[in-house]
Formats: C-alpha cells, structure tokens, sequence
C-alpha cells in the first residue's frame, strides 16, 4: 500500500533525501502563490454564509493551493544507487589445512563435514543474491592470495594460513574506489606474523568493511593439544627444575600420560588427570636437567580418545643447561646466628650464588663466595658497575652510615634503574636502628622506618619471641607455599587449594622466631605478607620501586626455626631458599635477546631483537652488534644487529631458516678493561636465546576456530562478524555496510497517486459542504 501511494518503497524514503528540481523563478512561484489567495479570498467575499464557513471552505482551497503550488516546484529524492559494474565484492575463502577438519563441535553419526566443504555449501545460495547488486570477485588463501572463478573447486591444501598478507595483498591490488567490502570465510586460525600494529593501522586507513564468518568450533572435539611447556631460562647441570605444561582439551576428558625425551633418552614418565568441567589443565612436575649444554626436548601425551588431531599431541623445546647461578650480594654487619643458618640454608641451592661479606670488627671484613682476589676487596662496591653486577642485594645488620653517601646513592639507583631486588634484614643495627629511616633508601624501603638510631632510649629492634602467620596476600605469594611438617620440599601442584590449606598448616606450627623489628606503616602501593599472630606487627613486606623491588624481613630470628626443628624438617631451608628465588626472579640482564615464540612452526625468517646496556646500565650506543647464530647441524654465522633509531639500547636484524631444528642465537658485549673490579662478575656482557623450528605443523596447533580474532577484525573495519548459523543475514548486512560507489537519481513525486488523491479529496470535501451549506 505504501509503494502504490507514494511510488516508492518504505525503505527507499528512508535513505533518501527530499529537493526541489523545478527550474521557475522564485518571484513567480510566489506571485502565483499571492494571487492564488487572492482569488481565494475574493470568492469567499461573494459566498453568502457565515464567516466560520467561510474560513472552512477557505483553508480546504489553501491546501489545495499549496499542493499545487509545491507540485510546480517539482519535488524529487536524491537516492545514492550502486551499480553492479562499478562496485565489486571479494570473497576469501579460507583452504589452509586447519579448514579440513570437520566442521562439528561434538563427533556426530556422520562427522565428514569438513570445515572447507560447510563454508562452501552455506556461502554458494548467497552468492547469486549479493551479485544482483556488486560484482563479485573470488579468491581462496592460504599462505598466498589467489583469484578463483568457482569457489567450489577449491581445496584446503595450504601449509598455513596468512589472513593479513591476503588482505594486505588484496587491497593493493585493487581499486580502493572500486572494492566495496570483502567477506572472510575461515576458521580465523592464522599463524603469520603479520598481525601487528602497523597493519591493524592500515586495515583501519583503508576504510573497506570486511565482513567475517567464523567457520567451525572454538574447541576440537575429541583433541588434546599441549598448547604451552614453560621451562626456565638457563638450568644447573645434573639438578632437577620444575617445568610446567598446559593442555587444552574438551570437558571431561579423563587422564593422559606425560612423556618428556631428550633424544633417545626418557627424562619424565607421568600421568595426568585432566580438570573436569574445565577445557585447559596447568600441570607441573619435576624435570631432570642432564649434562652441561644445549638440549632438544620432545614433550608429547598419550591419549585414550580417539584423537582428532595427533599432531599437537608432541611439541619441542631447547633446554640450556650451564653452570650459571645467579650472584647475590650478601652484606652482614655483626656476626649472628641468622648470618650462619641463612647461607647453611642456601648450600644446595645451586642456582643461587651467595656472595657475602661479613664485617668482624671495625674496618675489617670477611668475605666468602668471591670469585676473584679483587670482588670486594674494598668492601662495598664503590662503583656502580660493581655493583650492578650482582642480581639482588642483602643488607643485614648495618648502620647505613657504613655505605658513602655515593653508595647509598647507588644502591637506591640499583634499584629504581638497574632494576635489582634490595632486602632489608632486622637486626640490632639495622633498619631504623641503623639510621636507614634517613639515609638515602629511605624512599625505597616499602615501609616508613621509625626513629631509632641515634636516640639511645628508643630502639625498635626486641629479643622477644613471635610467631608469624601469613597475611591474604601473603596466601596468594606461590613462593612463600612451604611444605607440611617434616615432609621434603615437594608439592603436588602450584597454588593447588590442597597445597594452600597444608602452607597455612604450616606456617602456623612454625617456633617462634627469636625476635622482631618495630616498622613504620608501609608505603601506598605495598604488601604486608608475614605478620606476628598476636599484634599483626608487619614482618615481611615488599613494594615496587622504579624498576625493581625492595623487601623488609623485620627480624633475625629465623635461625630458631631450625634450631628447634627436627633435623629432616626442611621448611627453614624451603623458606630462604623460596626468598632467593623470588628476589632473583624477573631481575633483568645487561643483554636481553629476543628472537620470537620459543617454537616457530612453518616460519622461513624471524626478527630479532637484542636490548643491550653499558656496565652501568645505561643504553648501549654503538654502531652495530654482532651475534652468533648457531644453527641445527651446528654451523654457524655472525649477525650483524642495527641501532633501532626509535628506541633506545635496541638492536634488531633478521635470521633466515633453511632447515628445521634448535637455533641459538648468542651475543657477548666487548669488555671494558678498565672496570676491573666489574669483570670479576660472570657471564653479565652475555645474552642469549634457544628456540625450536617446526616444519609442516602450524595448522594443527590452535586449529579450532579463532572468533576472537574475526570479531576484531569485523569491528575495526565497521563490517559485521557472524557464523554459519547466521549466515544467511550476510546479503543485507553487505547491502548495508559497505564502501560502495554510489550515483546520484533523482525520483520525481509529482505523479505520486496519493497527490491526485488529495486533490480529489480536498474538492469533494469542499462541494460536500457548499451542498450541505445549499451555498454552491
């Protein structure tokens, strides 16, 4: 009804616009508009009724004046039209291998749908509906672009997926004016390196919707993927560290066996029980390390399901095992029993190197763990290189007026720039009864110390015996988890509910500690994890500064633990050496090399990326950086790495793969002869990096559906993101948002029938009432 009225349909009206094409003259359209009225008026004169008829009959003849009037002016709707020569659609059709595994979420009687062969059925009916109105172009990808004439005859063979090369191609190669939107059909599973920001910028620039079909489930039916291996950096030879795996896997999947090989050699032999009701399961274990250098791991699980995809069953990654501990300078002031238990305590922690230096009596120290005549000859180091050789720094039961105001200085700026770890230990002259409250730390320390030294009649350090609990965020700190009475330190799992509930066990039955330390409030921004159960005096806190981090232990009183434990009871040993590791965690290197994921699977190059500093810390400036890339048959080639103009200490180059394998990739910084007292300190001008290549495996690693990354991709470019569930809405959403060029048509209104309507109704109303009116 509305179209026959008004000519045109409701949705046309609704994305046009209304204009006047008349060509009269202004002064003539309002002439006749002033005599009309004029006429009007007189013949109303002559009309013997009263005035309020007159005015009735009178407006009737107005309207219909003006419907006239506004007819002469020739209304038309400017209507924007697309024009199927002008305007082209592309169609990318994913056909990577990932696209061949079956379209299902859950195995069903006939499970042969594949994922190419769903997207390619849905799409086919669509296609002739969006060709009335664009011109469609075919293309299928995979790692390339290429244009098709029948989508039906492709075929997932692709050994990867490069949705933003296929992109970036299309759009070069076609007419911004002319490509309208592109609509992605794929599993969104892309395993380039393309995505990064600077193509996210140029999609966005290129103003062309791309409209996305998410093909296939998020999650693999019946597929166990070890999705991520986390091992340390660099592992002791002949010692044992924890690893941890994480599986991706459907709910309810029952157990798998762990196997963990070095070549031939079986090093880990577990089984694993999957979480219910959950589709990811972390699991840790403990993984023996072997002999002295590079080796290739093979992670891989046995299943009970009918696997759908056993290539992600097994994954690999390069072990470094050397001899090279992190150095943590230990400074006491006063020879006390925590001094003795704490590095007895740390004897078999051998990735952990206590450099210590005792002081026995005025001006004079007793040193252990140097590895040279010259470390600390001086005692504390005097330069900054010196002492930002060292990973973490202790400071025991010292006045602060011991330390230079330099190196006072200093060791606050090995903090806030070279990023270390700083412990405060309590004692008789430590903290504030050590003047530390108003040295140049003061700021550092994540509690405000309260006055002591210099006021012989308040001293905040008291030989009374408290017994500590943890506070809640102390609860959640992994590395204060400590094992249950008399039990070796082992654990069932990190952070696990029951290992939680046996640590605060534990750490209830604990002795005493000898003593405590009175500490001020701690900083904004700070966290108390161990209090006193009776007064929640703050005992263990620690905060962010700069950087790095700085820890207060207000006591010297954990020695008693120890002392009045059995002597297989191992959580004094646990705890320190858990202090350790937590200090020396995260703690940057001068040379940081990064060349990618530690697994690259069907990559020909990579970027690399070395950050690089001086002996104190300051950004490297140099010309150019050579590294040595050691290859999988052992050959190797020098590298030479580029300043990155726009970021400071950076270096950058490329490596290049022609076979598959372990590659190490390894810089060392020229030495400065003239730091003498800093070249004592190992390995600290080196850096390094192992990582795997894979061949002919990216599509089987996250291959279920990536929704995520096409729903981006939809919204950065004001296209619309659906599955095949909804596909059918694609037709009218490509109508609708789109980059299309448009003409201009121009819809005339003056022939509408509801016009001629009015105008039959306006007069047979007026001649209704002169009847009535018996006025004709």
């Amino acid at each position: 009804m509305f179209e026959w009225l008004f000519n045109y349909p409701i949705e046309t009206w609704q994305g046009a616009r209304l204009a006047l094409s008349h060509s009269l003259p202004v002064w003539l359209i309002a002439l006749a508009a002033i005599m009309g009225a004029i006429a009007i008026v007189v013949s109303l004169t002559r009309l013997p009724v009263s005035v309020a008829n007159r005015s009735v009959i009178g407006s009737i003849q107005l309207v219909l004046l003006g419907i006239v009037l506004v007819m002469l002016l020739q209304p038309v709707l400017l209507v924007d039209e697309v024009r199927r020569d002008e305007n082209a659609i592309a169609v990318l059709l994913d056909t990577s291998t990932s696209m061949n595994f079956p379209a299902a979420s859950r195995p069903v009687a006939d499970n042969s749908i594949t994922r190419l062969d769903a997207a390619k059925n849905a799409f086919g009916p669509l296609q002739d509906e969006i060709q009335t109105t664009f011109d469609v172009q075919l293309y299928d990808f995979n790692t390339a672009l290429n244009a098709q004439t029948d989508l039906q005859a492709a075929v997932g063979a692709g050994s990867g997926t490069d949705l933003a090369g296929a992109l970036t191609e299309l759009l070069d190669q076609s007419s911004a004016d002319a490509l309208a939107s592109v609509i992605v059909l794929s599993d969104g599973s892309n395993n380039s390196t393309s995505l990064n920001i600077e193509w996210w910028n140029r999609i966005r620039l290129a103003n062309v919707p791309i409209h996305t079909v998410a093909i296939g489930p998020e999650l693999m039916a019946n597929d166990v993927e070890i999705a991520d291996v986390q091992l340390p950096d660099v592992a002791l030879p002949d010692a044992t560290i924890e690893a941890r795996i994480t599986l991706r896997h459907p709910q309810d999947s029952g157990q798998v066996r762990l196997r963990v090989r070095s070549g031939s050699e079986l090093r880990v032999a577990e089984d694993v029980v999957l979480q219910p009701n959950a589709t990811q399961t972390v699991h840790q274990f403990s993984l023996p390390t072997g002999n002295e250098g590079q080796q290739a791991l093979t992670f891989d699980v046995d299943t009970s399901l009918a696997d759908s995809n056993t290539v992600n069953n097994m994954t690999q990654r390069v072990l470094n095992v050397a001899p090279q501990p992190r150095r943590v300078l230990y400074v006491e002031g006063e020879p006390r029993w925590e001094y003795k238990f704490l590095r007895r305590a740390l004897d078999q922690q051998k990735d952990v190197e206590v450099v210590s230096l005792l002081r026995t009596s005025p001006n004079k120290f007793y040193r252990q763990g140097v590895i040279s005549p010259r470390e600390l000859e001086t005692g504390f180091p005097l330069t900054r290189a010196a002492l930002f050789g060292y990973d973490a720094v202790i400071i025991g039961s010292l006045e602060a007026a011991e330390l230079s105001v330099e190196q006072q200085a200093n060791l606050r700026d090995y903090v806030a720039e070279r990023g270390g770890a700083l412990l405060m230990l309590g004692g008789s002259r430590g903290l504030a009864d050590g003047g530390w409250g108003r040295s140049a730390l003061q700021a550092v320390l994540p509690v405000s110390l309260q006055a002591g030294a210099g006021q012989s009649d308040i001293t905040t350090f008291q030989r009374q015996r408290a017994s500590v609990e943890l506070t809640e965020f102390g609860r959640r700190a992994d590395w204060l988890t400590l094992p249950a009475a008399t039990d070796a330190p082992s654990f069932d799992g990190e952070g696990s509910a029951d290992s939680l509930l046996s640590s605060h066990a534990s750490w209830s039955s604990l002795p005493a500690l000898a003593n405590v330390q009175r500490v001020g409030p701690p900083r904004a921004g700070a966290q108390v994890l161990l209090q006193t159960q009776v007064s929640s005096q703050p005992v263990l806190i620690w905060q962010r500064y700069g950087k790095g981090r700085s820890y207060v232990l207000a006591t010297s009183g954990t020695w008693r633990w120890q002392m009045s434990l059995p002597s297989e009871d191992q959580r004094h040993e646990v705890f320190w050496q858990s202090v350790m590791g937590e200090l020396v965690r995260g703690v940057p290197d001068r040379v940081r090399v990064n060349a990618g994921p530690l697994v690259q699977r069907d990559q020909s190059n990579a970027l690399v990326e070395v950050v690089a500093f001086d002996e104190e810390f300051n950004a490297l400036v140099q010309d150019e950086l050579q590294a040595t890339l050691t290859q999988p048959d052992g050959q190797t080639q020098t590298l030479q790495l580029v300043p990155d103009l726009n970021r400071p200490a950076y270096f950058v180059g490329s490596v290049s793969y022609d076979q598959p394998g372990a590659y190490a990739l390894e810089v060392k910084l020229p030495s400065n002869d003239t730091a003498l007292e800093y070249d004592v300190h190992q390995n600290k001008g080196v850096g390094a990096t192992r990582w795997m290549v894979e061949q002919g495996t990216a599509e089987y690693f996250n291959a279920g559906a990536n929704a995520a990354l096409l729903k981006r991709l939809a919204e950065e470019t004001n296209g619309t993101f659906r599955t095949l569930a909804d596909l059918d809405g694609l037709p009218s959403a490509v109508a609708s948002f789109n980059n299309a060029l448009t003409r201009q048509n121009e819809l005339p209104l003056w022939n509408m029938p509801i016009v001629f309507l009015l105008l039959v109704l306006g007069k047979a109303l007026e001649w209704a009432l002169r009847l009535k009116w018996k006025r004709l």
